[in-house]
C-alpha cells in the first residue's frame, strides 16, 4: 500500500474543497439562471 503525500487528512480536505467550489458554482448558476428566466417573462408579458 503507497501512503499519500500529505496524508488522508490532506486528501479528503482537497476533495471538501472542491465539492464545495463546485456548489457554489452551479448554485450560483442556477440562481442566475432563474433570475434571467423571470426577467425575460416579464418582458414579454410586459409588451403585449
Amino acid at each position: 500500500m503507497t501512503s499519500l503525500p500529505g496524508g488522508r487528512e490532506k486528501m479528503i480536505e482537497e476533495v471538501l474543497n472542491v465539492n464545495i467550489w463546485a456548489g457554489l458554482s452551479v448554485n450560483f448558476i442556477v440562481v442566475e439562471w432563474r433570475i434571467l428566466r423571470k426577467n425575460e417573462s416579464r418582458k414579454v408579458s410586459g409588451t403585449m
